[in-house]
């Protein structure tokens, strides 16, 4: 009892990275927005001239681009960040499968709806927010945002 099991020397490398990837994505859920919060108070009553310029730029920024949720997101989002193979390591970890059933109009809206809990949230975010499923290899003309 109170013995810490470490994984066996044998566990392949992919595994590892895919573990590795999940608690770090997990890690940033919990605690980044946190860290992020606090750096930049520390950065703007720290830094030098020149960190606290970019400081005040980037919260001007912040505070005009508050409502972008309302307003439809800001587009497809930086692609080489959706195709990255931290992605892939992370989608392979439960693994999470998109399964196309059917082809869907790109001239439509559509509403992709899941229960925010659990892994079925990340499922979603898995599917939708990255391309390690291939969502937009799938469905090339359908913007998810």
């Amino acid at each position: 009892m109170g013995k810490i099991e470490w994984a066996p020397l044998n566990v392949p490398m992919r595994r590892r990275l895919e573990t590795l990837s999940t608690a770090l994505w997990m890690w940033l859920i919990l605690f980044g927005e946190l860290g992020m919060l606090i750096s930049y108070f520390l950065l703007l009553i720290y830094g030098n001239l020149f960190i606290k310029t970019l400081c005040v730029i980037y919260g001007y920024f912040i505070y005009t681009d508050r409502k972008v949720t309302t307003n439809g997101g800001r587009g497809q989002g930086v692609k080489w960040w959706r195709d990255l193979f931290w992605w892939k390591l992370y989608q392979s970890y439960f693994p999470a499968k998109l399964h196309k059933t059917v082809d869907l109009d790109p001239n439509r809206n559509y509403l992709f709806a899941a229960f925010p809990h659990g892994v079925l949230g990340l499922g979603a975010f898995i599917n939708f927010a990255t391309n390690a499923t291939g969502f937009h290899d799938k469905f090339p003309k359908i913007r998810s945002r």
